[in-house]
């Protein structure tokens, strides 16, 4: 079944990603959002990801997938910001994680894997914790 996102919840993803920004001294980071309308073929419990498509120029993809749009629905708006600074974090990290990907045996791979989510969410929770509360509510949508 196909997911048919709302221009609402676009608008939402597109003020947290550009509230964010700053905060990550992003800005000279180009990024998309792309909607799949169909869950991650690996793992249908994904919400987003975050694929370098250009890490030497600072270019990056963020895909969303249904199930964040499933949260976005129940209100969740902490889940929501906070899997969105997550996909944020993955560009700091994304120079790095590359070349060891590129250097690293195979039989590591799952294991570095499991260490980069691990890292990237503690730096996701320390940049969230820094916030003004309730940053991410969409009535701070209004105040721009």
């Amino acid at each position: 079944m196909n997911c048919k996102y709302s221009k609402k919840f676009k608008n939402y993803l597109e003020f947290l990603t550009n509230r964010l920004i700053p905060h990550m001294n992003h800005q000279e980071y180009t990024y998309t959002l792309q909607y799949e309308p169909t869950a991650d073929p690996e793992d249908d419990n994904t919400l987003a990801s975050c694929d370098p498509y250009d890490t030497k120029y600072f270019e990056y993809v963020i895909t969303i997938y249904p199930p964040l749009f499933e949260e976005y629905k129940k209100k969740r708006y902490d889940y929501v910001s906070n899997t969105m600074l997550h996909e944020l974090c993955h560009m700091v990290t994304g120079g790095i994680v590359g070349f060891a990907y590129k250097h690293i045996p195979n039989h590591l791979a799952d294991e570095f894997t499991k260490i980069e989510e691990q890292q990237t969410q503690r730096l996701t929770k320390i940049v969230f914790d820094l916030l003004p509360k309730d940053w991410y509510l969409p009535k701070e949508m209004e105040k721009k």
